[in-house]
């Protein structure tokens, strides 16, 4: 994406709007909530329309261990021979419809190592956030989706007491389920596979050991042939919790029996508050569970596209407001790449400006493609700006391209926009001396709008 000032087309009313906005004193109400706020509006309405919304929570840090001299940064991760990386925490929360199209980011919050002790609380607070988005709701089913980090007994007797929020979270830990029973892992492990199924594995770059993460090791992509099984299990109260009852969820195993020797074999033990009473239960609970992958494709969006981490303010809060204002400019784009594939014969004027669309159809016509007609075939037009070509057996447009595609269309229609003022401004651009001479004005037909 463009610096602002690029994208402001040097207006410079503009630019210096959008650095009083930024440089607000710390304390002002130009918060990253306030900012999402209008954002929030939206995302909440476009939930009223489903009948279920899948919440899903994730963390992320934003490295700027190279930008030296910005004030108020904390460190992101330590290790064993240097002082540790600065840079932001970023937790945030991601709408999904049941397909896993992004509704909208409506709660963010960001903090750093120093707040390591307070972890805990920002999955709680994703929580309280998530009840309060399904409080006026009616008729929609709120799914809080969370990974290995958030298993801890306080972030499910707050899902219990929030009535509003169903659990689904993937387990970490292998609890008691009381004097004298087995482990839930080990107690799962040993029913017979009540179904099988088969689960997409993405390809898995590989990494090197830290001292926060372990190494892994590179793996292609595959379809993993599980098999699921199912049971409920009672969660005891940890230390601090003594006066909680215990919690009864039920938990999906996911595993994979013959997976070769070059992989490692997929498991997952999910907990979840939904019912499971069959194959079919048990399969959309892993399915809703997939989908939380949306979130970390969001990031990359928001770090590879918008590249907020190439920020160069000099005040923490700062680039935090730019962060909000990004995150809100990458779900879009997430939108916009999920949309067209999932529901390609909605109308254009979904996601595209009247300006947009003719520029759109130009490019087809201009280049002997077909024009588009709808929202799928308006994304491709789109992506094919940028490069994608289209052919018959590629895959649909990525991410990137819809970004790189995106950051073109909006250039050209501004570029259509102005020709356009000029065209309707007094005179012409051909206007000649009142010398007897024909005075020209220039057609906008060529400007195709249709």
């Amino acid at each position: 994406m463009e610096p602002f000032t690029a994208a402001s087309r040097s207006d410079q009313a503009a630019v210096h709007a959008h650095y009083r906005l930024l440089d607000q004193p710390a304390e002002s109400a130009v918060t990253p909530k306030n900012i999402l706020a209008p954002h929030r509006q939206r995302t909440q309405e476009r939930m009223q329309a489903q009948s279920e919304v899948l919440c899903v929570q994730d963390g992320t840090d934003l490295n700027f261990a190279n930008h030296g001299g910005c004030q108020g940064m904390g460190l992101i991760s330590r290790n064993r021979k240097s002082a540790g990386t600065m840079g932001i925490h970023m937790h945030s929360l991601l709408a999904l419809d049941a397909q896993g199209v992004p509704l909208g980011v409506p709660h963010i919050e960001y903090g750093h190592l120093d707040d390591e002790g307070t972890k805990t609380q920002r999955w709680l607070r994703g929580l309280r956030a998530s009840a309060e988005l399904a409080a006026p709701l009616e008729k929609v089913r709120m799914v809080a989706v969370m990974d290995r980090e958030a298993d801890c007994f306080a972030v499910m007797a707050e899902c219990r007491r929030l009535s509003d929020v169903e659990l689904l979270m993937r387990a970490q830990h292998n609890r008691s389920q009381g004097k004298g029973q087995p482990k839930m892992f080990d107690a799962i492990r040993g029913q017979r596979a009540q179904a099988s199924l088969e689960v997409p594995v993405l390809a898995r770059s590989a990494r090197r050991s830290s001292r926060s993460q372990k190494a892994m090791s590179k793996q292609p992509a595959r379809m993993a042939k599980v098999e699921l099984r199912w049971r409920q299990v009672q969660i005891q109260p940890t230390s601090g919790f003594s006066g909680e009852k215990p919690l009864r969820l039920n938990l999906v195993h996911v595993y994979e029996a013959k997976a070769g020797d070059a992989v490692k074999p997929l498991e997952w033990f999910l907990l979840t508050s939904l019912a499971v009473n069959s194959a079919h239960d048990a399969t959309q609970v892993v399915q809703r569970y997939r989908l939380r992958w949306r979130i970390e494709d969001w990031h990359r969006i928001l770090k590879s596209g918008c590249k907020v981490e190439f920020l160069k303010h000099r005040k923490c809060e700062r680039i935090e407001r730019a962060v909000t204002i990004n995150a809100v400019i990458a779900w879009r784009l997430a939108a916009m790449t999920l949309l067209g594939r999932e529901t390609p014969e909605l109308p254009m004027e979904v996601l595209f400006s009247e300006t947009e669309i003719g520029v759109l159809k130009d490019f087809a016509r201009q280049n002997r493609k077909k024009v588009p007609q709808n929202l799928g075939a308006g994304v491709v037009t789109m992506a094919m700006l940028a490069g994608y070509l289209n052919r018959k057996n590629d895959p649909p447009p990525g991410y990137k391209k819809i970004w790189e595609g995106y950051s073109m269309l909006t250039t050209m229609a501004r570029t259509y926009d102005l020709a356009l003022q000029m065209l309707t401004q007094k005179g012409s651009w051909f206007h000649h001396n009142s010398e007897g001479r024909n005075q020209h004005k220039l057609s906008p037909d060529w400007i195709c709008t249709e």
